[in-house]
């Protein structure tokens, strides 16, 4: 549940929103289930949303994505000093 990661409900809609909102709290499920550590699946979740709107904001949906498109989104992504994504 996604509530193992987020708990600000303005957080939980805007990532249960878009493309990918209907598959994230399944995806939460999965990753705490493999055992990954909170701070990596918070890490995942956000970047799943990101990529949900990007494609979203291309006026494409989820069964378009290919090479391509996860080519262009990791240009589209910028990396903090720290090497981690900016949170979304």
């Amino acid at each position: 549940m996604l509530e193992t990661y987020f708990c600000a409900p303005k957080s939980l809609r805007r990532l249960r929103s878009g493309i990918s909102g209907p598959h994230i709290d399944a995806f939460a499920d999965d990753l705490e289930r493999d055992g990954y550590a909170p701070s990596s699946a918070v890490r995942y979740i956000r970047a799943a949303a990101h990529l949900g709107c990007f494609v979203q904001r291309r006026g494409r949906v989820l069964a378009d994505i290919d090479l391509h498109t996860l080519h262009a989104f990791a240009g589209s992504v910028r990396v903090n000093r720290f090497g981690t994504h900016p949170p979304i």
